[in-house]
C-alpha cells in the first residue's frame, strides 16, 4: 500500500492544487459557491426524492404501497425544484436554521452548565460556550447574507488548508520514493 502511494505522489499534489484553486475559487467568488452549494443540494434532494418514490411503489411487490415513502418523496422533490427555482429564497433558509438552532444550542449549554456547577469547576466554559453560541445565532438572524457569505469565506479557507496539506504531503512523500525505494516496509 505504501509503496502504491510513493509511486502515485503527484495524485496528491493534483488533489492538493485542485483544493488550493477551489479555495481561492470560493474566497473570490462567494456567491457562486453558495449558488452552486444551493444547486447540489437541490440536485440529491431531487434525486433522494425520486428514490424514495421509487422505493415507496415497489413495496407494491410486497402488498402495500409504502404511501409515507411516497409523499416524504413528493416533498423531497418538491424541495429539490424549489432549491433550484429560488436559490436564494433556499440560502436565506438555511441560514436561518443554522441561527435557530445555535440560539437552541446556546441555551442548552447554558443550562447544563447551570446543572454542573456543582459537580464540576469551570462549568462556566460551558456557559461562555452557550453564550457565544446565542451571539452566533443572533448575529446570523440579524445578519443572514453576511453569515451565509462567512460560511463560503470559511469554505474557502477550509479548501485552502487542506490543500496545502496535501502538497507537503505529496512533496514527502516524493521525497520517499527517491530515498526508500530500498527500504519501504510492505
Amino acid at each position: 500500500m505504501l509503496q502504491a502511494v510513493v509511486d502515485r505522489w503527484w495524485v496528491l499534489l493534483v488533489r492538493g492544487i485542485c483544493a488550493v484553486l477551489i479555495g481561492i475559487g470560493a474566497l473570490a467568488w462567494p456567491q457562486v459557491t453558495l449558488w452552486i452549494l444551493i444547486m447540489l443540494f437541490g440536485a440529491f434532494t431531487l434525486a433522494d426524492g425520486v428514490g424514495a418514490v421509487m422505493l415507496g411503489v415497489a413495496a407494491k411487490r410486497e402488498g402495500r404501497i409504502w404511501w409515507e415513502m411516497i409523499a416524504l418523496g413528493a416533498l423531497a422533490i418538491l424541495a429539490g425544484i424549489a432549491a433550484a427555482a429560488c436559490p436564494g429564497v433556499t440560502l436565506m433558509i438555511f441560514v436561518t436554521i443554522a441561527g435557530v438552532s445555535a440560539i437552541v444550542r446556546g441555551v442548552f449549554e447554558i443550562l447544563a452548565a447551570i446543572q454542573l456547577r456543582k459537580v464540576i469547576e469551570g462549568e462556566w466554559l460551558l456557559a461562555l460556550s452557550g453564550l457565544a453560541s446565542i451571539g452566533f445565532g443572533i448575529l446570523l438572524l440579524a445578519y443572514p447574507v453576511a453569515g451565509a457569505v462567512a460560511f463560503a469565506y470559511f469554505i474557502g479557507a477550509y479548501m485552502i488548508t487542506v490543500g496545502i496539506m496535501a502538497i507537503v504531503l505529496s512533496l514527502r512523500v516524493r521525497s520517499l520514493k527517491s530515498r526508500a525505494n530500498v527500504a519501504l516496509p510492505p
